[in-house]
């Protein structure tokens, strides 16, 4: 069965200890089908299959976080930073919360300064 997608010309990094690097990379479907050289993966080519040259650079395996909260990191972006090693002293952190005393954002609710530590 040929090749859905085929990258070619490329460093591919396998994060695999046995053969850590590679040329080329077949796909069918949504799975990773072959890695190899130029010419073993092009043996994988057929009529319908979507050939990407790398032109040389390098492919990587897809880093995905299926689990997030993009409101909650978004809310969070307003609040006051103080995240270790985000603020250099104490002084400063104590300026961070004066200032957002004097704001009407979302750093002050019902009373309390909020903030973020990480």
């Amino acid at each position: 069965m040929p090749a859905d997608l085929v990258f070619l010309n490329g460093t591919v990094i396998t994060v695999d200890d046995d053969q850590p690097t590679a040329s080329a990379v077949a796909v069918v479907g949504n799975r990773i089908a072959r890695v190899g050289s130029n010419d073993e993966i092009r043996d994988e080519v057929g009529p319908a299959t979507r050939v990407v040259d790398l032109e040389g650079r390098a492919l990587l395996p897809g880093f995905n976080d299926n689990h997030t909260h993009p409101i909650s990191y978004g809310l969070g972006l307003s609040l006051i930073d103080a995240r270790p090693g985000t603020v250099p002293s104490l002084a400063a952190l104590q300026e961070a919360f004066r200032a957002a005393v004097m704001t009407t954002s979302t750093t002050v609710r019902d009373g309390w300064l909020l903030a973020r530590l990480r």
